[in-house]
């Protein structure tokens, strides 16, 4: 029990070091950010599982120590046969056909002690023929019930022969009863004596051994429970693992999206480059804000310059006006004194005509500044219009900027706890294996090289890591960046696709805007543009007809052109045939060398015709 208590403590140091670094590493700064906090809660449970289960180990170790004290307990207080059957049976408490094999023999051997103690020491538990047939057995063959069945046969028979030769024996005196007493103690009798002893001895154990095996299936109990519990942990954490890698995965996704968009913002800056993300963005914002700015400024002054060119105009207009008024004014007054001074005279016809010139420039001026009124009243509500849509576009610009601002705290907030996270938990590995290994004694270095390979690499009894390392970490990480990168190229060409099909939606509006706006300026302009309008159509379109009138002639004199043609080669063709039959030794003639020479002179043949046409 001492060497198992020694164990039990030498193996929980590393337990203990491993507690102390897991009670050290705080991550209670993480609960900010729901995605990060749930990454580090589950790395911290895959770490603790594997406490637990180097845990389990050690019970382990610490049951197969009892089992070693148990064994050496029976192997000094009882005798060599049943010393030889439990040093053969006796095994460290593991789930296997051995261990039970060795409970079954154990339930057997308890109660066949428990019939013995209730019957009788004259009697025997087996019969003679299953006593020789035992007797002829090899001893080490044999099991533990079978040797006690034997020796306690032995010992029934021996008692029985001597209370048979005792009862037999006349009365004898003290003197004769001593010597018969001397004469018993022979080295038989003195066997069956040792035998009643030692099956005194394994009554007396008969509890104990019975205790200790429900004390072991207990144990054995609690161990099947635990590790029950510790699957169910695991899979639990599998299915907590699963989820928080979907939102770091999600995490990511926004990441690069934002990392996207600040390298857009950052290539449309034009001057040096700000110290930080927030400069960035606001350059960007500022300098986009600035650029329509100016354009809406441009607008407006073009739109205030009409507007001055118009009360220019007006000016004019009301001048002209109010000269004009004078004239007639002048002019009437003159009239009067004329007809004042000549009575009876007919009124003067240039002064009449005169006066009617002046009064149509009145009614053309009066005319000419409504018009100018009303384009000035259409300029201002431009202009107003302009204005609002200057100060609503600002506003949104600013409210983009600040949740723009926001994103990015927050997305720069969970990048630096996902480093700080990971720097912590590079740290605690490191710090972890140095001092499992510094805690190690340079004894047990020595004699228990193996445990001090599983403590210092944490790694299991099959020789697998028990928390990741380093190099492993880094490269899942880099093949998950891999995948990520994989899907954001993805996304992208998505999103590439989806802009070109609204590129070709705008496109499309802005025509439909045009063609809007021209006939919204068609609507507007005077009825006379209207007829001119109609007038200059119909023109174009008698115009079309006549070309159309004229193509199709041409087409149908081509048309008859190539059925004229069509019927000259098929006319050809049968003078052909009709002459290849009349001279059947001219086929031949293409075989010749002197066929295909150039000068040659051709052949002039009178052909008669069948078909005369003339192409128009």
């Amino acid at each position: 029990m001492d060497c198992s208590n020694s164990l039990t403590n030498e193996d929980l140091e590393p337990k203990q070091n491993a507690d102390n670094i897991l009670a050290s590493y705080d991550v209670s700064d993480l609960t900010e950010n729901s995605d990060v906090d749930s990454v580090g809660k589950l790395k911290h449970e895959i770490q603790l599982l594997s406490i637990k289960v180097f845990e389990k180990d050690i019970e382990l170790k610490n049951m197969r120590a009892e089992a070693a004290a148990h064994r050496q307990y029976l192997s000094e207080h009882v005798g060599s046969p049943i010393k030889s059957e439990l040093s053969a049976n006796v095994k460290p408490l593991v789930p296997d056909p051995e261990h039970e094999v060795l409970r079954l023999e154990g339930e057997k051997l308890r109660r066949f002690l428990m019939e013995v103690g209730s019957e009788e020491n004259s009697k025997s538990s087996i019969t003679q023929t299953e006593y020789e047939f035992l007797k002829s057995q090899d001893g080490s063959q044999l099991s533990l019930v079978d040797l006690v069945k034997l020796r306690l046969f032995e010992s029934v028979k021996r008692t029985q022969q001597r209370n048979h030769v005792i009862s037999n024996s006349p009365p004898m005196t003290m003197d004769a009863e001593a010597q018969t007493k001397a004469n018993l103690k022979t080295p038989a009798n003195e066997d069956c004596a040792a035998l009643e002893r030692q099956l005194s001895l394994v009554k007396q154990n008969n509890d104990y051994l019975c205790k200790q095996v429900s004390l072991l299936k207990s144990k054995l109990e609690v161990c099947e429970q635990r590790s029950r519990e510790t699957t169910e942990e695991l899979q639990k954490a599998e299915a907590e693992r699963a989820s928080a890698v979907e939102r770091s995965v999600a995490a990511e996704k926004l990441q690069q999206i934002l990392q996207d968009q600040l390298k857009q913002l950052q290539s449309f800056s034009s001057t040096a480059l700000p110290v930080t993300f927030i400069e960035h963005l606001r350059a960007a914002s500022d300098s986009r804000r600035d650029h329509e700015e100016v354009n809406l400024r441009r607008e407006v002054d073009a739109l205030r310059s009409e507007r001055d060119t118009l009360k220019r105009r007006l000016e004019t207009s009301e001048l002209e006006t109010k000269r004009l008024r004078d004239d007639l004014t002048s002019v009437r007054l003159t009239n009067d004194r004329l007809t004042a001074g000549v009575s009876g005279r007919q009124p003067d016809v240039f002064a009449k005509t005169q006066i009617f010139s002046l009064e149509t420039q009145l009614s053309a001026a009066c005319a000419a500044r409504n018009d100018a009124l009303r384009q000035v009243e259409r300029v201002t509500e431009k202009f107003e219009l302009a204005s609002k849509a200057l100060y609503e576009l600002d506003a949104e610009r600013k409210v983009q900027v600040s949740q723009l601002e926001a994103k990015l705290e927050v997305a720069s907030h969970k990048l630096s706890t996902y480093e700080r996270l990971e720097a912590e938990l590079d740290k605690a590995i490191e710090n972890c294996a140095e001092r499992c290994y510094e805690d190690m004694l340079p004894s047990d270095v020595l004699e228990q090289p193996a445990m001090l390979l599983q403590v210092g690499n944490f790694s299991n009894s099959s020789g697998g890591p028990l928390l990741p390392t380093l190099a492993s970490r880094r490269l899942e990480h880099c093949i998950q960046l891999s995948r990520r990168l994989a899907e954001s190229e993805k996304a992208r060409l998505s999103l590439k696709s989806e802009n070109d099909d609204m590129k070709k939606e705008l496109q499309a509006v802005k025509e439909e805007a045009k063609r809007i706006s021209d006939h919204l300026s068609t609507i507007e302009k005077p009825t006379s543009y209207l007829a001119s309008a109609l007038v200059s159509r119909d023109s174009r379109i008698a115009e079309l007809l006549l070309d159309k009138r004229k193509l199709e002639v041409k087409m149908r004199r081509l048309y008859d052109c190539t059925k004229d043609l069509l019927a000259e080669r098929k006319a050809m063709l049968a003078d052909l045939h009709e002459v290849f039959k009349q001279h059947p030794h001219d086929r031949i003639v293409d075989k010749d060398p002197a066929y295909h020479d150039e000068n040659r002179p051709p052949v002039k043949l009178n052909l008669p015709r069948k078909v005369s046409g003339q192409a128009h």
